[in-house]
């Protein structure tokens, strides 16, 4: 977990799952444009949690494309997901989700907490 000036100055890596958050959407817009350049020949599917529906974002989160391609989702408005949870096993999914790369993207002001901490899918 980072601020922004903290990842821009580890060199705006690019990670297989990113959760971005903070009330400036052109700071979220900055990551969003490093994340899809950094994937350049990623297939890319966007969604708008609140908007689409949610069964199908999570469907696009779980598929993993054959070896040797990625495939970039992005998820606009992500504090709108209902089910956040299912979010966790796509993160602890590791290396047999290579080529999967995500970024949820939340007009949140922080990352969501619950009574111990940060909410389980962050």
């Amino acid at each position: 977990m980072a601020t922004f000036a903290q990842w821009q100055r580890s060199g705006c890596p690019v990670r297989r799952v990113t959760w971005v958050c903070g009330p400036e959407p052109v700071l979220a817009g900055d990551v969003a444009d490093v994340v899809r350049s950094g994937l350049p020949a990623a297939g890319q599917s966007v969604y708008f949690a609140g908007n689409d529906v949610e069964r199908d974002i999570w469907a696009a989160c779980g598929v993993v494309p054959p070896a040797g391609q990625d495939r970039l989702v992005i998820v606009w408005d992500a504090h709108r997901l209902r089910r956040p949870a299912e979010l966790v096993p796509l993160v602890k999914a590791g290396r047999e989700a290579a080529g999967a790369w995500l970024l949820f993207i939340s007009d949140e002001d922080g990352f969501a907490r619950d009574a111990d901490g940060l909410a389980p899918h962050l």
